[in-house]
């Protein structure tokens, strides 16, 4: 059986925490996002295709690794097949990939063969540091690569390593932490292993990553399509040490899921003045204070809406809980609440 993902990942933080600098405030903040993605990790979405996520999740990622090509001439590169130059190629590549992982999944081991191979199909380039592959594997590169299935793999010593730091503090049978996720991305890109492209090669393995990790849900909205809109403080966090890219990894998640769970929220009434609604005014101010600071516990709320009373609340919990605007997670005074 799998281990809660909060579980998991609060662990983490609580270990973490006395070697990152970061203050209890940050950290604290870190877990009640965590708390929110593993509850929007548990929740069963109606399924829907994701294909038109994928284009929109291209032009994120060309964004945020500063291509140097406007939208219009990276939409003409994947549109003309008769275009041979290297960048086409590429981009058509890369679409292909993100195109599978959206709707396919990954079905293989995250390993640094697999990396290198993906790396080779992408630049047709091997990292640095290049030494014989720990194992044989077979090209997970899209039919139109030019990249032959008996191609030999190269793996990067210092790749190897990362992967085998990922792998280590992962239980057996349990999902990957967020938070090591998140440290394994910003090493990726920092530690130089590849002469190009690392960035975009992080952007692709944050997919199967998160699968892993049980974010399953990222499929209908991805953090790079957060970040993509502040290029400025995304190129900020990445190149900053590794605590702040955590701080910034996880707060562009949980937006994520935000907006995921926004996207699959059920219809909210309008609220009249007669009150004749099926929410009142009251109600309606619960259900904004948890949806903007969720999750939120009893207590939490009664601060927020200090002239009401604290059975006058718990009665309009109950009510948005019937009516299944939001929902309970816990037991007694650790209840929480989120908004559906």
């Amino acid at each position: 059986m799998l281990i809660s993902l909060l579980c998991r990942c609060i662990d983490m933080c609580m270990k973490r925490q006395r070697i990152l600098s970061l203050s209890k405030e940050q950290w604290a903040d870190i877990e009640r996002q965590l708390q929110y993605i593993d509850f929007i990790s548990r929740r069963e979405f109606s399924p829907t295709s994701c294909g038109d996520n994928v284009l929109a999740l291209f032009d994120a990622i060309m964004l945020l690794s500063g291509a140097g090509y406007t939208q219009e001439q990276l939409h003409a590169m994947l549109s003309h097949d008769d275009d041979n130059s290297s960048q086409a190629r590429f981009v058509r590549c890369y679409y292909n990939f993100l195109e599978r992982y959206l709707l396919h999944g990954v079905d293989v081991a995250i390993d640094e063969a697999y990396i290198v191979e993906l790396y080779s199909a992408l630049y047709e380039n091997t990292p640095v540091e290049a030494v014989k592959p720990s194992r044989r594997v077979l090209s997970v590169a899209p039919v139109r690569s030019r990249v032959l299935a008996d191609k030999p793999a190269v793996v990067s010593v210092a790749l190897s390593e990362m992967v085998e730091w990922l792998m280590l503090h992962r239980p057996q049978d349990c999902a990957l932490s967020i938070v090591d996720v998140a440290a394994f991305l910003h090493r990726l890109v920092n530690a130089r292993v590849f002469s190009q492209g690392a960035e975009e090669l992080m952007h692709l393995l944050m997919l199967p990553l998160l699968y892993d990790a049980g974010c399953g849900w990222v499929k209908h909205m991805t953090p790079a399509q957060v970040m993509a809109h502040d290029c400025v403080a995304y190129r900020r966090a990445l190149h900053a040490d590794e605590a702040h890219w955590i701080v910034y990894f996880v707060a562009s998640l949980y937006n994520a899921s935000r907006l995921v769970s926004e996207r699959f929220a059920p219809l909210m009434p309008p609220v009249s003045a007669s009150h004749k609604t099926v929410l009142n005014p009251r109600q309606r101010a619960i259900l904004d204070y948890i949806g903007a600071h969720q999750p939120v516990g009893l207590s939490a709320i009664v601060t927020h809406l200090h002239k009401e009373s604290v059975n006058t609340i718990k009665k309009d919990l109950r009510h948005l809980r019937t009516l299944g605007f939001i929902t309970a997670d816990g037991v007694l005074k650790g209840t929480v609440y989120y908004k559906n």
